[in-house]
């Protein structure tokens, strides 16, 4: 029994010094580290044949010792320190960890780091090369650049996280490639990262932008590989001066799109943003593509509306921003709440479908069409303006014809609906516009009372009136039939089944009702 207790605790204790042995070897892989400093004051090549060293392992910066050269290997790490700059003079080299906080320029050689790179100063690349082999560890942190000439290139050849706080990849020439993705790698972006120049990678490389990441980029963003910009709180920002396609990104979404400069930035396919839409300068053209936008639309530049169709479907309020109007091929409204607020006229060229929810004009206009050869066309079933609803009418298309301006208030649909009998000679083209709004001014009792028909009209509903103004349609117009919807009307509520109401008109020819 003895025997067998001895065997055991052995048995045990060469375990135990098995796992200790394998520890110690791991630590001394991790503690077996020289992080190289740069000497203080002393500028110059990474590799010196005389003078005074460029670098130090006094474990800080600010030392004037220059007691070491050329640091090169998997457990040496490099510290640029802040006022200090190094010029990669051997190539290759190579190094596990690098902190930039003052320059390095890197000219036309190559160096390869293994692990993580801090940047807060600057990396200058010629024709040279900086490879990320992220072999050992794989994150991007700082607030620096790295600026590339001639045929220099950034190669990320493992997968990489970027959290960096305004990182700067910077190519004189943006239509020259700058990073270059290894295959079947993928770049996480949770920073804010600005990218002048092409991201390049194959169909299996992937790019994808964190929760709250803000990529701008001024080049190509993978012509082959997948984007992944859904992330909440994520913005993309194309940027580029010179006209480039607008990145199809996976399940065709972006969280939110912006585009910037004075070029074109040209959608690929049908997308869904579900932030916001900001065109600040330049052109987005949509081409025969739709766009379904779950945030607001922001535009300072120009929108080329081509044939497409934009649906706001969210559930809270959303904004149509444009100082000088906005004008759209096809208009979907489908919100189960919240409204559609514009700050300015909008018209939309083809055809206005209003499935649920208003759009409320802020004292603007909505235009639907845009000739009486262009009438354009309304499909409804929910919703309606409130503000000013203008339409394009001719004979050919709404003679004899219902025509609705679905108008209101917040909170009360005030529906106008016209049947409109056009003159025998007028053409299939001739028409004119008509633009109704709903205005809650009282409209009080000029001109009455007066009788109708034995009905004596004394009294005007104080709740507002239709404001009606035409362009050149009265002329075609021989007679017409009117249907008003005053929902929520208050002002002499409630009806008898005997009451009569009447619909009045007021000219500013007379002045009064009548």
């Amino acid at each position: 029994m003895k025997i067998i207790k001895l065997i055991t605790s052995l048995k045990t204790a060469f375990l135990l010094f098995f796992l200790i042995a394998v520890l110690s070897l791991i630590n001394s892989s991790v503690l077996a580290q020289t992080t190289y400093y740069t000497t203080d004051k002393i500028n110059g090549n990474w590799k010196k044949t005389s003078g005074p060293k460029a670098w130090n392992t006094s474990g800080a910066c600010g030392s004037t010792s220059s007691s070491s050269d050329d640091p090169n290997g998997t457990s040496t790490n490099i510290h640029i320190c802040g006022s200090e700059s190094i010029t990669l003079n051997v190539s290759p080299r190579e190094v596990r960890d690098a902190t930039i906080e003052g320059t390095l320029n890197i000219g036309n050689n190559t160096l390869t780091i293994h692990g993580n790179l801090t940047l807060d100063g600057n990396i200058i690349i010629n024709n040279g090369t900086l490879n990320l082999s992220g072999s050992i560890s794989t994150t991007i942190t700082g607030s620096g650049a790295i600026s590339v000439q001639g045929t220099g290139s950034v190669n990320i050849q493992e997968d990489f996280t970027i959290n960096g706080t305004d990182l700067r990849f910077i190519n004189d020439d943006e239509t020259t490639d700058i990073i270059n993705i290894s295959s079947s790698k993928t770049i996480t972006q949770n920073g804010t990262l600005t990218i002048y120049g092409n991201v390049t990678g194959d169909a299996t490389t992937i790019f994808t932008q964190g929760t709250d990441a803000y990529l701008s980029i001024n080049g190509t963003l993978l012509s082959s590989g997948t984007l992944n910009a859904s992330a909440s709180g994520n913005t993309v920002e194309y940027i580029s001066t010179n006209s480039i396609n607008i990145k199809t990104p996976s399940s065709n979404t972006y969280n939110t799109l912006k585009t910037n400069g004075t070029s074109t930035k040209t959608q690929q396919a049908n997308l869904t943003i579900n932030g916001n839409l900001i065109i600040n300068s330049g052109t987005y053209a949509c081409g025969t593509h739709s766009i379904t936008l779950k945030g607001n639309w922001e535009n300072g530049g120009t929108f080329s509306y081509g044939t497409g169709t934009v649906t706001l479907n969210n559930t809270t309020n959303q904004a149509i921003t444009n100082e000088d109007g906005e004008t759209f091929y096809n208009l979907v409204v489908n919100k189960s709440s919240g409204d559609v607020t514009a700050t300015n006229d909008i018209d939309v060229r083809n055809a206005l479908t209003l499935t649920d929810g208003n759009i409320s004009m802020s004292g603007y206009t909505l235009t639907i069409g845009y000739s009486t050869s262009n009438t354009g066309s309304l499909s409804w079933t929910d919703g309606y303006i409130i503000g000013s609803m203008k339409r394009w009418l001719s004979k050919g298309n709404h003679d004899a014809t219902q025509v609705s301006f679905p108008i209101g208030v917040s909170g009360s649909y005030r529906g106008f609906k016209p049947t409109f009998a056009f003159t025998g000679g007028a053409g299939a083209t001739d028409g004119g516009s008509l633009t109704i709004g709903f205005d809650e001014t009282p409209p009080g009792n000029s001109g009455l009372s007066f009788s109708d028909n034995a009905t004596v009209i004394r009294n005007t509903f104080m709740d507002g009136f239709w404001a009606v103004s035409n362009a050149g349609l009265a002329t075609y117009i021989t007679d017409y039939d009117l249907i008003l919807y005053g929902t929520n009307f208050q002002s002499f509520l409630p009806h008898d089944a005997g009451d009569s109401i009447r619909v009045c008109i007021w000219s500013d020819d007379y002045s009064k009702w009548y």
